[in-house]
């Protein structure tokens, strides 16, 4: 991410964790994909100085417009600037929507309109999904796409379908599909954010439960990238391996089959280019970028085939011969990533290897919500164990769906229990949450904290708390949180899923089910 979106995001009111993430990955998702004349930036740079062609005459039209400023009501970034940080939001919505109906083709003025929406959608998710849907609306009406006006539209879909509203699935859809409509009826060359926006609607369309659409809609465009092989070009095969990783990635939970023969068939052409005198260390970075989105997604659900595939990409720094120094810098730059990719799949084996194994027993130093019990109590009823912490948005992100099950399957013997530790947190009343303490807390006062952190969360599950120095986590592989264990009836790991997210949710789901019918 350049720093310029980080600077753009940072400097926004403050929005929860769950948007926040939201919102990076769409905007990493949008600019992963774009060609450096298209990148997303949230805020003015020299790019916002060149016109819709990108020439650089820009910087008169630019002068011009700060001119007119000064003699006008235009909203200025300066101005933009000082009233978001002097937190008068209302204001700032309003000299937005006047200065935008002065001079809507302003992109600068689109750049504040974008921020400012994401700004406001955490205290009015709401209000910031109309805006975004009225600034869609008014670039659609726009008899022609720029690549910067076409770079925005993509943006502002992309937060319209991520921020939580009361809008169906259909609808949204149908707005992102009025979207790519509008670019692919762009004379100007927007090819690049033609495919962000696939990218995103299927990847939309995966969160809303329709797998088939999602596949329908990378299936052209994998086809149109493997068409385009024939230029036989740089450019071409970057796309064709670009398209082939973002396929792969988001299809692999429901189709992995599909997404496994995509992988390999790009992995085929890189490996010929590899196996050529040729062969540079770029065409090394290319099968980095090409399998690392696929290794890090197949790792929480398909550990063998993250290890299979990071092997190729071990294998192909090893085996580069006679490297320059230059070479040499780029290789160790690539293999750090690598190894930080090895070390999650490594944790994703021995996460692999529990299934089917006696789950260890429960070491907890407190029960919290429940009478003391060991897992031996409960053999015959089916277990789901939830490591988690008071300070993990993502934990808590899946307490909707602990609450559900608990309430589905808890008198056709489901338990679900938690399992955290000591983090030195205490209730805050007045601000009705758990915060950190300055001071040190015992048990005691940390198991009463997690009391009333349970009813506030409306939690009808109960907790453990487990010793600090304790082995618990580590015999599950726990590497990080949220993390479910399954455990059938015979007192054996069936499943663990790690991470919040619908494709965790529906896979445990469906589990559950098939263990309590044994």
């Amino acid at each position: 991410m350049s720093n310029a979106m980080k600077h753009s995001l940072e400097a926004a009111a403050p929005i929860s964790p769950e948007l926040r993430t939201r919102f990076l990955a769409w905007t990493i998702a949008i600019a992963s994909s774009l060609t450096a004349t298209g990148a997303v930036n949230l805020r003015p740079s020299a790019a916002w100085g060149q016109d819709e062609s990108g020439k650089a005459v820009q910087k008169e039209a630019n002068t011009k417009t700060e001119s007119e400023d000064k003699n006008t009501s235009t909203l200025t970034r300066a101005e933009f600037n000082e009233l978001r940080q002097a937190g008068k939001l209302a204001e700032l919505g309003e000299r937005i929507d006047a200065s935008l109906q002065q001079s809507p083709g302003d992109t600068n003025l689109l750049s504040m309109n974008l921020s400012y929406s994401m700004s406001i959608a955490n205290a009015n998710p709401q209000q910031a999904v109309e805006r975004f849907s009225n600034l869609i609306d008014s670039i659609l009406e726009r008899d022609e796409l720029g690549i910067v006006t076409a770079t925005y539209l993509v943006n502002a879909a992309n937060y319209f379908v991520a921020i939580p509203s009361d809008l169906t699935a259909e609808e949204k859809d149908a707005k992102l599909q009025q979207v790519l409509s509008k670019l692919m009826a762009s004379p100007k060359d927007v090819s690049s954010q033609v495919q962000a926006l696939i990218t995103a609607r299927s990847r939309f369309l995966i969160r809303e439960g329709k797998a088939s659409e999602a596949k329908d809609a990378l299936d052209v465009l994998l086809a149109q990238a493997r068409e385009k092989l024939s230029d036989d070009t740089e450019a071409s095969l970057k796309n064709y391996i670009s398209i082939s990783s973002v396929y792969a990635s988001t299809l692999g939970e429901d189709f992995p089959e599909e997404a496994q023969a995509a992988m390999l068939a790009a992995s085929s052409n890189l490996a010929e280019r590899l196996a050529q005198p040729t062969a540079t260390v770029a065409d090394i970075e290319m099968l980095y970028q090409l399998t690392s989105p696929r290794i890090a997604s197949a790792s929480y659900t398909q550990p063998k085939v993250a290890d299979q595939l990071l092997k190729q990409v071990e294998g192909a720094i090893e085996s580069f011969p006679d490297p320059s120094e230059a070479d040499t810098k780029q290789l160790q730059s690539i293999a750090k990533k690598v190894n930080s990719l090895r070390s999650r799949v490594d944790g994703a084996l021995k996460r692999d290897a529990l299934i089917g194994i006696d789950a260890p027993d429960f070491e907890a130093e407190a029960f919290v919500g429940t009478d003391p019990f060991s897992l031996a109590d409960v053999r015959g009823k089916v277990v789901l164990i939830d490591f988690w912490a008071v300070w993990c948005g993502p934990c808590i992100a899946t307490f909707p769906h602990l609450i559900e099950w608990q309430s589905e399957f808890g008198d056709q013997g489901l338990v679900i229990v938690g399992a955290t530790r000591q983090y030195n947190y205490e209730w805050d009343d007045e601000a009705g949450k758990a915060v950190r303490s300055k001071k040190e807390v015992d048990l005691e006062d940390e198991v009463a904290m997690l009391e009333k952190f349970r009813e506030h969360h409306h939690l009808t599950h109960g907790f453990i708390v487990t010793p600090a120095n304790g082995s618990f986590s580590a015999s599950y592989a726990v590497s990080g949180i949220p993390q479910a264990v399954l455990i059938d009836k015979q007192g054996k790991v069936q499943m663990i899923r790690v991470g919040s997210g619908e494709a965790n949710a529906r896979a445990l789901h469906e589990k559950i089910q098939e263990l309590l019918a044994e």
